[in-house]
């Protein structure tokens, strides 16, 4: 052994070493703790000017322990890539649409929540569709042509205009899928010159929307809103070609209304009724377009004629009824017309008075409150201008008396709002006084801070000589002996009643007579 060491360069001293080392032991430890004398950098250095290379041990991947929970973000794509479009589609021998059928029950409605790219090729493999379909659907008319069929032919070209009307709906009836053109026909009559001719098409396009065209329950879609990740499968020319009608459909409905709005503005207040009555209806029974439909009536509360201003309070009211879910968005459109510039005066009392007839409930608390902030911001501002109506003030405080009581919190009144109320408690207007004090009856009842102002002002006011001319008698009468029966004061209510007996002394005998028995019934 000792040749061995010594031919690999070893010496006598490396072979006492090696004298204590079993020959059973195959490994060496080395231990890296404190006491150890192995120095890691001396082994590289010997291995290095032997001709040997050190390799690095590899480090071990970490695993995350049991219960940590790695958060992965989903990463949504922004925008999606349609499948591709097949190419130009042959001539069928068959419709897709039958004729007699509502022309959306066969169309899938997926609308997308992220746009797609290449929509382009499929609106144009759909716009072959649609060729096909229309020609294809001509040809059998012609083929199996019968004496209604020829009478429609001749008509469309040579009848009258009533005629014409009357044979474009028929075969919207019949199917609007293939009779686009019938209902660009109708549009171009309705922008014509001639008022009659124009309000008859109109009507006409009403009843076709109405009856045929527009879906029930949902809102129309284009062609790029719906989702083109379904356009696979044996449906795939149904849908495409669904999609593509549906757009062309709806784009004549905004058409449609673009020519409301035009004829709205008319002079004749006959024609303007009767389009208000008619944007009701579609606004009354079908979904789509009910934002736009709502702002233009709505927006008819400014019209110059009184009955049409009024008349259209009334349709708001039709159509809360029966729809009662659009009571904040038709409120919140009439807000936007109250606080319009250059709105005539006549117009913001009209919308004061639909504001404050409003039925609410005990679910509808934020919305009172919101009604009350209305009220009182539109009185600041009207004050700041010019001098409020006694008319405009009485429709504020009849709104906020309504509203409040449906309010959760207690502090849906301002302190600046208290002000103001009790600065209309001492205006020269009786009435508007007496709803302010019936206002601030109701808020004394919740905030004993302003209990002893409130009772100094209905004290006040019973020297008012405004009394006994006064139709609101009765409400002051009824809120005197609400108020005595609410107040634990005794003497307070001694001083009320001496001075309302001493008021009904120098009136008629009928005040004397009712404010004694509402005397005795509050005490």
């Amino acid at each position: 052994m000792l040749k061995d060491i010594v031919d690999l360069g070893g010496t006598q001293d490396d072979y006492d070493m090696l004298q204590n080392v079993s020959d059973n032991e195959d490994e060496l430890e080395f231990l890296d703790g404190e006491d150890s004398n192995f120095n890691v950098a001396e082994l590289i250095t010997f291995m290095k000017s032997n001709g040997m290379k050190p390799t690095k041990k590899a480090k071990e991947k970490r695993t995350a322990p049991s219960n940590e929970i790695k958060e992965v973000k989903d990463s949504k794509p922004s925008i999606k890539t349609c499948p591709i479009a097949p190419s130009n589609p042959p001539p069928h021998e068959r419709l897709i649409f039958k004729a007699n059928e509502p022309w959306y029950t066969n169309v899938p409605v997926n609308k997308s929540a992220v746009p797609y790219t290449g929509i382009d090729k499929w609106k144009l493999y759909a716009e072959h569709l649609w060729k096909n379909e229309v020609d294809l659907s001509s040809q059998l008319r012609d083929k199996f042509q019968s004496s209604d069929q020829q009478w429609m032919t001749t008509v469309l070209t040579s009848g009258t205009i009533n005629d014409k009307v009357s044979a474009h709906c028929l075969l919207l009836q019949e199917s609007p899928v293939h009779h686009v053109k019938s209902l660009d026909a109708l549009l171009a009559m309705a922008k014509k010159k001639s008022k009659r001719m124009a309000i008859q098409s109109i009507e006409t396009l009403k009843e076709m929307f109405l009856s045929t065209i527009l879906p029930d329950t949902r809102k129309l879609l284009t062609f790029e809103q719906h989702d083109f990740s379904v356009l696979t499968g044996e449906k795939t020319n149904v849908t495409a070609l669904g999609w593509l009608v549906e757009d062309k459909l709806k784009s004549c409905y905004s058409e449609y209304l673009d020519i409301i709005k035009t004829h709205l503005n008319d002079n004749e207040v006959p024609i303007r009724t009767k389009l208000c009555n008619l944007v009701f209806q579609l606004l009354n029974e079908k979904p789509e377009k009910e934002q736009e439909l709502l702002a233009i009536i709505v927006n008819k509360i400014g019209d110059p004629d009184n009955k049409l201003a009024s008349k259209i309070i009334y349709i708001l009211t039709q159509l809360l009824q029966n729809h009662p879910s659009m009571k904040k968005v038709v409120a919140s459109e009439v807000e936007r017309v109250l606080f319009r510039p250059n709105i005539s005066e006549r117009a913001q009392y009209y919308s004061i008075c639909f504001l404050n007839q409003l039925k609410l409930s005990s679910e509808d608390s934020a919305f009172a409150a919101h009604l009350i902030e209305i009220y009182f911001k539109f009185f600041k501002e009207s004050i700041d201008n010019t001098n409020v109506d006694s008319r405009m003030l009485g429709g504020l405080l009849t709104g906020v008396n309504r509203a409040y009581p449906y309010t959760a919190s207690q502090d849906a009144i301002t302190k600046d709002n208290l002000d103001t109320l009790f600065k209309l408690v001492y205006s020269d207007n009786f009435n508007v006084s007496v709803q302010a004090l019936m206002l601030l009856y109701q808020l004394s009842g919740s905030k004993a801070d302003i209990c002893d102002r409130y009772y100094q002002a209905l004290y006040s006011k019973l020297v008012d000589p405004s009394i006994s001319t006064s139709s609101k008698k009765s409400f002051l009468l009824n809120l005197i002996y609400k108020s005595l029966k609410r107040d634990s004061a005794v003497a307070r209510k001694v001083a009320i009643a001496r001075r309302l007996l001493q008021v009904s002394n120098l009136d008629e005998p009928f005040l004397a007579c009712a404010s004694l028995y509402t005397i005795s019934e509050a005490n």
